[in-house]
């Protein structure tokens, strides 16, 4: 029964990390288009929406973005691999992706990182899983 919650948890999360991504390119967003005065809000009538390949990111940005996704995707794999194949190793790979995944969505957690956080909730359910089982395993297997 874990296994098959690690195994759809580990889809869903990498659907979702996908969908995330794809959500974020072609979402609306709100910018301000004149210079933001010294308190730090954006009159009313200088917001602007232009989508996220509108807006001239930098380099850095396009780069978190994907490093973003490629760890939510690297997650899943390891949740797909650990559940369907019974690689122990994907358990690493689960729980780097999950780890170092919530950082990078706590950076930007009023941002991007709201796009991405139902694929990393899907991923902390197959971690969860993926611990279950092997905490279930030890204490069934005979001590020697």
């Amino acid at each position: 029964m874990l296994r098959r919650v690690e195994l759809g948890a580990g889809i869903a999360a990498g659907a979702l990390a996908v969908l995330g991504f794809v959500a974020l390119l072609f979402a609306p967003l709100p910018t301000c288009a004149v210079a933001v005065p010294s308190n730090g809000k954006c009159p009313a009538s200088a917001v602007r929406y232009a989508t996220l390949t509108q807006l001239n990111l930098e380099t850095g940005a396009w780069l978190y973005l994907l490093a973003l996704v490629a760890l939510l995707l690297v997650g899943a794999a390891g949740a797909i691999a650990e559940a369907r194949f019974g690689q122990p190793r994907g358990a690493a790979a689960l729980w780097v992706g999950l780890v170092l995944g919530f950082t990078a969505c706590a950076f930007s957690a009023l941002g991007a990182g709201l796009f991405f956080l139902p694929a990393l909730l899907a991923l902390a359910l197959a971690g969860y899983a993926s611990l279950l089982r092997r905490m279930r395993a030890r204490r069934t297997s005979p001590e020697t």
